[in-house]
């Protein structure tokens, strides 16, 4: 009777071991960090835009927790059998920004700037950087006849404020999209637009609103950011940023220029009817247009964003991640802000998790990185076609903090 006994005990025991078993790794797949998102998940979301016959290459980087993920889909060109790869180097446009704000926010840390300092001092005297300055016009004192003449002139109660460095990283600067001049030369615009351009159009543009205030993004004044600093550190500012941010951060393939290896690994873009473009030199723009990476190389940005430990380096990503303007002009970015060159904005309506992220579709690329640092989750989606990916990227998020959510909260840093 007792062996019957003890062979019961035993029967239920190893029932609890199998079933401890099974609820370890039901638990160990939906814990934060590990799980994977399914092929099949990912194929659904990308589905339209790669049976989409005018879109060529496109690769996605997920990042969940500890663990990274790359789906690639379609041909670097049409019937030729190349496929892309998460080593591809695609250009970045507008995602470019980001490095250079990120680099001003590692010199700021490093003492070597500060984000308070006006941008005159960053160039030669002889470009005045331009500042806003409230205008009063009244009609004259004695009525005459329509059209009416008004007298103009400036506030002398009004103190214009100078342009600083933070403006420029956070488009508040109230400088345009891009300079009015550059079109003066219009075969190959950007590439023959010269630094002397630049100065020109400084020394002749007048702000219509404060500076520091009202967000307007502005790819000139990342770039004048970026020409500012190598007038003052009296180097190319490539070289500013692969000594101080790609090499730290172990980036290989981004860069701006780049050396012939590098070039090599480039694909081509193409355009709205799937046609391949040539790559487009940016010149003086290219710190805020014309960076180029790989979806490894931003996979890497993005989880240094996410997870380095205290370093000066870290306090300097962190910082650019900080909302600093309101973006008010725009119902598609409802209760957006922008920082240092990231835009944050809710991961959805009414969600305390905001999404860090940046996009971009012009001349032949797209590109949009995105990440949650609640949930420790990030996306990147390159394609060398101009139509956008933002979408793809938002749905792989939602689907990702979904996934958490239902696990239980992440633990803490």
């Amino acid at each position: 009777m007792n062996d019957i006994r003890a062979s019961h005990r035993h029967t239920i025991e190893i029932i609890f071991a199998i079933l401890a078993a099974l609820l370890f790794i039901l638990l160990a797949k939906f814990a934060f960090g590990q799980q994977s998102i399914s092929e099949k998940d990912v194929s659904r979301i990308a589905g339209g835009y790669t049976s989409d016959k005018i879109n060529h290459a496109l690769v996605i980087g997920i990042i969940n927790g500890s663990n990274v993920q790359y789906f690639t889909y379609g041909e670097i060109e049409k019937g030729t059998g190349s496929k892309p790869s998460a080593q591809s180097v695609f250009q970045l446009g507008t995602v470019s920004c980001v490095y250079t704000t990120s680099l001003l926010s590692l010199f700021d840390e490093q003492g070597k700037v500060n984000l308070t300092d006006p941008i005159q001092n960053y160039f030669p005297q002889a470009v005045h950087i331009p500042v806003y300055q409230k205008i009063i016009c009244s009609p004259p004192p004695e009525p005459i006849h329509y059209p009416t003449i008004l007298n103009c002139y400036p506030d002398p109660m009004y103190h214009p404020k100078q342009i600083v460095l933070c403006d420029l990283s956070t488009h508040t600067s109230g400088l345009p999209e891009t300079p009015f001049n550059l079109h003066e030369n219009r075969k190959d615009a950007y590439a023959n637009y010269s630094l002397d351009d630049l100065y020109r159009f400084l020394n002749s543009f007048r702000p219509n609103f404060q500076t520091g205030l009202h967000y307007e993004f502005s790819p000139l004044g990342i770039a004048m950011l970026a020409n500012g600093f190598s007038w003052k550190f009296n180097t190319d500012f490539e070289s500013l940023l692969k000594t101080n941010l790609l090499s730290p951060l172990q980036l290989p393939n981004t860069f701006i220029t780049g050396n012939e290896e590098q070039r090599m690994q480039q694909i081509p873009g193409h355009d709205k009817k799937g046609k391949k473009m040539d790559d487009i030199k940016y010149g003086v723009m290219a710190p805020a247009l014309s960076i180029h990476s790989s979806a490894e190389d931003l996979v890497k940005f993005v989880s240094a964003n996410l997870y380095l430990k205290d370093s000066v380096m870290r306090s300097a990503l962190r910082t650019t991640q900080q909302p600093k303007v309101a973006i008010l002009y725009s119902k598609k970015l409802r209760d957006s802000y922008g920082g240092m060159g990231w835009m944050i904005s809710p991961l959805k309506a009414n969600s305390p998790s905001k999404i860090v992220w940046q996009s971009s579709a012009m001349n032949g690329y797209a590109c949009y990185i995105g990440f949650v640092n609640e949930s420790k989750t990030g996306v990147v989606v390159l394609s060398n076609s101009v139509q956008p990916v933002d979408e793809i990227g938002k749905k792989i998020l939602l689907l990702l903090n979904a996934e958490i959510k239902s696990a239980g909260n992440p633990p803490g840093e």
